[in-house]
């Protein structure tokens, strides 16, 4: 029977929701349009097998061949999660292989103005490799938009919500509760980037969010915004149970997507999409850049050969879905009914291939071994996921997915001693929490028995136990339902510097910016309905956190959060080794950072002054060079009170960039039509044009209305 027909049907009340329903609940401003739940649940998705849009590590699978490998559960009742997944018992070449088999599906459905509702128990999230996402998408991408409800790559802690649009479509980034990164929506800009919200907590994403086991987004589309909201399980409004949501009781939304945008040009006729892919355009770059991944991964590995090699990594990475309800406004006339087709092409983009529920948060879910679907009569032996039975539950003893600013990295072993991590305490009563504490001022600690120990960085011998067959099974003896490392052997040693013979348990302080070692930048997302795009010059967007004395501040160091836009010679996917090749550029998009020596007052023994070396962005180094020279000039023209903008203008150069002989100009706009010179005559500015420019070593050249001029930094 088609969606279509079954659209004709009307519900009756208690019916336990069998297909694909339209429910009218009076009184409500919202209607129940259509439930995604019960053993229908795959029935209104299409399965894409196509070429992975955005150039994930990734074989994307038919139904019949996931039902078959195991990857994915038909809902036995409507009251049991659909779950789909990837497969974790196959080793890959990165030559040969197309990637990791995984499943996407979309809806056959298209809405234009929804209120949606997604139960989620479990997500694939957190994971290093991964790129998960439960999203919307139009046709002919971008032309009508992208809504990425849920995404994340690798071990991100938090949600990223975003839009992604054609020209024309910001985000003012007021009236929500999550912090705004970026707010041009325009696919063309920022490295397609789009405007994006990271949420406010770690429950929201994640092993933080399948700790919690699992939770609420609502998500309303209107013609005069998008809102997403989170609700974690235990916190969903009561009027979302009962099955007649009320937004205006909800408080403000973990992201509210208003600004200068005209909603409906921008937004029309979307699919509902989950997927699990790896690495890919987002995960790739955001890989070069995460000490932690690259850690667990081992010295000299990419993201593609991580995925290929470490099957076993991915047992979690499944979706499990309660279901998902959409709600049309009464009288809502742009309800769309299009049953789309499954796709058959592989091209990209593909206007079916869409992106990223009220039902029993606590039933069985995959845990690992061979997987026996709920309600099958027959199951194949060589299935990745096997169902939580009295015979197979996962243990009770386990660990939390995040503690206060730590999040679980995992179960790691140590070919070189774990030499970067140090003994800071030995307790006959520890526990994951009395670690962390010791490890406050710390990005990373680990725990063996009784014994605490931190690290600033993770050694390239070090790497996730896991990948080698072996676990952290000892409990904590100061709490037995957590896990506080393990053994290679029999061996218990103890001593300062953690033994080759132990596992340790690892969480990450997300709290913590390193000062000696330049720290990693963070590349806020990419568009899903389609790759990155190819030209000379491209923007991108990256932030990256960084550690500065403060004579202010307890410690004598504060952590600053730095966000630019730079320039990059054009990017090409390059499809054979899943990674991106950036014409010209020797590696990944980073934020410049340089080392300078500064006094800091109280960062000395007992609290002295001294001397110390801190890591910062090369454009902040060269305003602070630049506002110093400034402060002392005599200043011709109508420049006063603009000298903070003129050091940003020039310091925005150090960002320029070389691309095929042609130079990228940005900051330009600080020195138009500005002349200032110094007591000495040295002329810094002159003329009223943009020019071009490019910074190599200490020197910065500029180009201004035809007339060079050198600044020494």
């Amino acid at each position: 029977m088609s969606v279509s027909s079954l659209l004709l049907r009307s519900s009756i009340a208690g019916l336990a929701c069998l297909s694909l329903l339209v429910t009218k609940v009076t009184g409500a401003t919202y209607e129940l349009q259509d439930t995604y739940a019960g053993p229908s649940f795959f029935d209104a998705f299409n399965f894409f097998t196509g070429h992975d849009p955005t150039n994930g590590f990734v074989s994307y699978v038919d139904e019949a061949t996931a039902l078959s490998s195991g990857l994915l559960i038909i809902p036995s009742s409507d009251l049991s999660p659909a779950v789909f997944g990837v497969d974790y018992t196959n080793t890959l070449s990165t030559y040969t292989s197309r990637g990791r088999a995984s499943v996407r599906i979309s809806s056959k459905q298209s809405y234009t103005h929804a209120l949606i509702i997604s139960d989620i128990a479990h997500m694939p999230g957190g994971i290093c490799g991964t790129w998960p996402a439960h999203w919307t998408l139009g046709p002919n991408w971008p032309t009508n938009g992208e809504i990425d409800i849920i995404e994340g790559v690798n071990n991100a802690a938090v949600n990223l919500m975003s839009l992604h649009t054609s020209p024309g479509c910001t985000d003012a980034g007021a009236n929500e509760v999550g912090t705004l990164q970026t707010s041009n929506c325009d696919t063309s800009v920022n490295f397609n980037s789009g405007c994006g919200v990271t949420a406010d907590t770690t429950a929201s994403y994640g092993s933080g969010f399948n700790g919690g086991s699992g939770g609420v987004y609502a998500t309303e589309w209107t013609s005069s915004y998008i809102k997403i909201w989170f609700f974690p399980t235990g916190s969903v409004p009561a009027d979302i149970a009962a099955g007649i949501p009320d937004p205006t009781g909800w408080g403000l939304p973990q992201a509210n997507f208003a600004g200068t945008c005209d909603i409906d040009s921008h937004f029309k006729d979307h699919n509902i999409i989950f997927d699990t892919t790896f690495c890919g355009d987002y995960g790739n770059a955001e890989w070069n850049n995460n000490a932690a991944c690259q850690a667990i991964a081992g010295a000299g590995s990419t993201c593609n050969s991580y995925v290929a090699n470490n099957p076993s990594a991915f047992a979690n990475a499944f979706w499990s879905v309660n279901s998902i309800k959409v709600y049309q406004q009464s009288g809502n006339s742009s309800f769309s009914s299009t049953t789309t087709a499954p796709p058959t092409s592989s091209s990209t983009p593909l206007s079916s291939i869409l992106a990223p529920g009220m039902g029993d948060s606590t039933a069985s879910l995959p845990t690992s071994g061979n997987f026996t679907r709920p309600g099958a009569t027959s199951t194949t032996s060589s299935a990745p996921y096997q169902a939580a039975t009295a015979s197979s539950a996962a243990p009770t003893t386990t660990n939390p997915s995040s503690i206060g600013a730590f999040i679980y990295i995992g179960c790691l072993g140590s070919t070189s001693g774990f030499s970067s991590f140090i003994q800071v305490e030995n307790n006959p009563l520890m526990t994951l929490d009395l670690c962390t504490t010791q490890c406050s001022n710390s990005q990373f600690m680990g725990v063996f028995n009784t014994i605490c120990f931190c690290a600033d960085t993770i050694d390239s011998g070090t790497s996730i136990a896991a990948a080698d067959g072996l676990q952290c099974k000892n409990p904590c003896p100061g709490n037995l339902n957590e896990l506080c490392g393990g053994s290679r052997s029999t061996s218990r040693l103890a001593v300062r510097q953690a033994s080759n013979g132990i596992l340790l348990t690892v969480y990450e302080n997300t709290n913590f910016a390193l000062v000696s070692v330049p720290p990693a930048s963070a590349t806020f997302g990419y568009g899903m309905g389609g790759g990155a795009a190819v030209s000379a010059i491209t923007s991108i967007v990256l932030a990256t956190s960084y550690v500065d004395v403060c004579d202010v501040c307890l410690g004598g160091y504060q952590s600053i959060m730095y966000t630019t836009t730079i320039a990059q010679c054009g990017c090409v996917a390059n499809e054979h080794a899943g990674l991106l090749s950036y014409g010209a550029m020797s590696s990944a998009p980073h934020v410049p950072m340089t080392a300078v020596e500064t006094v800091c007052s109280s960062c000395g023994s007992n609290g002295a002054a001294a001397t110390v070396t801190v890591t910062l962005p090369a454009a902040v180094v060269a305003i602070a060079s630049v506002s110093s020279i400034l402060a002392t000039a005599t200043v011709t023209g109508a420049v006063a009170g603009n000298i903070v903008e003129e050091a940003a203008g020039v310091a925005a150069f150090a960002n320029s960039t070389v691309c095929g002989g042609c130079a990228a100009a940005t900051g330009v706009a600080g020195v138009a039509g500005v002349t200032v010179t110094t007591t000495g005559g040295l002329a810094l500015f002159t003329g009223g044009g943009a020019g071009a420019g490019s910074f190599s070593g200490s020197m910065l050249g500029l180009v201004v209305g035809g007339a060079a001029a050198m600044l020494m930094l």
